[in-house]
């Protein structure tokens, strides 16, 4: 009885580490770069990230990154940084071995919400039911003052500046 429990033991043990060796194979990784498609410079903070998945990783200084236990199989890998166009690649990855992917991302502006500051706190543009003007700095630069009131005076039509 010893022995048929002794082996049944063993079986059991044997069969797990076996299946637990099979799904460690079926796994991959996918290493690669990210670089400025204009400078060739790395772009370190990249977010990488596997659809799909919670799989995902973020580019190092050297604009280097690893996503480790990737499903074997066709996986699509997206990258993102602000400042860029967001790219994607779709790659297969093979169990037990390493798929290399490069990206170049394309600079590109980042358009925000405009902020208007008011005498009593800040509002969005668009919730603001006054007239709104904009002063760039180009129209400082024109005229040495004494201090900033007089650098926004005579700006802006109906604008009237006490100090």
């Amino acid at each position: 009885m010893r022995t048929w429990m002794l082996r049944m033991t063993i079986a059991t043990a044997l069969t797990l580490a076996g299946a637990a060796s099979a799904f460690a194979q079926a796994t991959g990784q996918i290493t690669g770069s990210v670089v400025d498609s204009v400078t060739s410079q790395p772009l370190a903070g990249a977010q990488v990230v596997v659809t799909g998945t919670k799989l995902g990783a973020v580019a190092d200084a050297n604009g280097r990154f690893t996503v480790q236990g990737v499903p074997a199989g066709q996986v699509t890998v997206r990258v993102q940084r602000i400042g860029y166009a967001p790219a994607e690649d779709t790659v297969t990855v093979s169990s037990g071995a390493t798929t290399t992917v490069d990206f170049r991302l394309e600079p590109r502006a980042v358009i925000l919400k405009e902020v208007v500051a008011v005498g009593y706190g800040t509002q969005r543009k668009e919730d603001v039911t006054s007239a709104v003007t904009s002063v760039n700095s180009e129209d400082f630069v024109q005229a040495p003052a004494r201090d900033a009131a007089s650098l926004i005076a005579g700006t802006i039509p109906g604008l009237s500046v006490t100090t």
